[in-house]
């Protein structure tokens, strides 16, 4: 597979080309471990322009010897499970490698000579990591009546132990192939506190009634996606650039952040500690489900969760539909569909 020839090729002293493949605005990047001589290994990367050394929070920037001649990119516990970025990235693909704490990358453009090299994905990183290594861990369980259905939900807290997220999976009967399952990213405006500029909010409590009348399925409620993964503040942020213009998508940009930043490993993780290895997934976004297969998880259909827009959120899911590869109505005032639900 191309991650173990880029991991052999790391352990040589090469450099590898990392990808971004779930953002195709983003340039690749080359990287290479930085080692004990950064400055040595930055020759051999042999590109051109601004340097990234991209570390551990706490490592002090002194201990690599590299008395500034490199951008520095601090990177969080987590790695790209946590921030999907090409600095998040690099620093995972070392570590696997060599176990260095420390990686130097270069952007450059796709389709040069640099497309030779052994190369990897940040979904390569993700899905291996999710193989590879105990992401979550259940920290406790309880019934939830609930206003969806009679029976309620079996609630299920688990907590990522990349970055001490909580996260919370919506449990209804026994695990069967084809459950049906809702993925669904935090929204604290849409979901708890009824904004009308997204569809959060209306999806989540459809998904809520449509797997509470099923025989078996689960949400799993993931925290730490606010605003696609750029955070609470951030996304107001986003707000006020769309009120000048912008759309959800360019707003993300304006801020210094992918289109989306979210990442699947935890709720794979999460399924499958649910039994859920075979489910029919309540979305309209593909990108969602192609997460999840490349973690193993098999969807058999991607079930359709579309809301009725209005005046306050039609721009919202149009740039969804158009920039973000939503599979949404044409007219953004079509029919409401909610998979099982009439």
């Amino acid at each position: 597979m191309p991650l173990d020839l880029a991991l052999a090729s790391l352990r040589a002293g090469k450099a590898v080309v990392l990808r971004d493949d779930r953002d195709e605005a983003l340039a690749c990047a080359l990287v290479i471990a930085a080692g004990v001589d950064p400055v040595g290994a930055a020759a051999r990367l042999g590109a051109q322009g601004v340097i990234t050394l991209a570390h551990p929070v706490g490592t002090p920037v002194k201990a690599f010897g590299t008395d500034g001649a490199f951008r520095v990119a601090p990177i969080a516990a987590g790695g790209a499970l946590a921030v999907r970025s090409l600095e998040a990235g690099a620093l995972d693909i070392v570590r696997l490698a060599t176990g260095a704490d420390g990686a130097l990358l270069a952007a450059v453009p796709s389709g040069t000579g640099a497309a030779t090299l052994d190369g990897a994905t940040l979904t390569d990183i993700a899905a291996w990591r999710e193989r590879t290594e105990v992401l979550v861990e259940e920290a406790a369980a309880a019934g939830l009546p609930s206003l969806y259905g009679p029976a309620g939900f079996w609630a299920r807290a688990f907590v990522s132990l990349y970055d001490g997220v909580e996260h919370l999976a919506l449990v209804k009967g026994e695990p069967e192939p084809g459950a049906l399952v809702r993925i669904h990213s935090e929204c604290l405006t849409g979901d708890a506190l009824g904004s009308l500029r997204c569809d959060c909010g209306e999806q989540l409590r459809a998904a809520l009634a449509s797997i509470s009348a099923a025989p078996s399925g689960a949400l799993i409620y993931l925290r730490g996606h606010e605003g696609r993964g750029i955070g609470l503040a951030n996304k107001i942020r986003a707000y006020a650039l769309q009120d000048q213009g912008l759309d959800t998508a360019e707003a993300n940009a304006a801020l210094g952040f992918p289109e989306d930043s979210r990442e699947y490993a935890a709720a794979a993780q999460i399924l499958k500690r649910l039994g859920l290895f075979d489910v029919r997934l309540l979305t309209n976004n593909p990108r969602k489900a192609s997460a999840l297969a490349s973690f193993g998880v098999t969807v058999r259909e991607e079930a359709p969760l579309v809301m009725r827009a209005n005046p306050h959120n039609r721009a919202y899911l149009g740039a969804k539909r158009d920039k973000l590869g939503h599979r949404l109505p044409g007219d953004d005032e079509g029919p409401r569909r909610v998979a099982g639900r009439g």
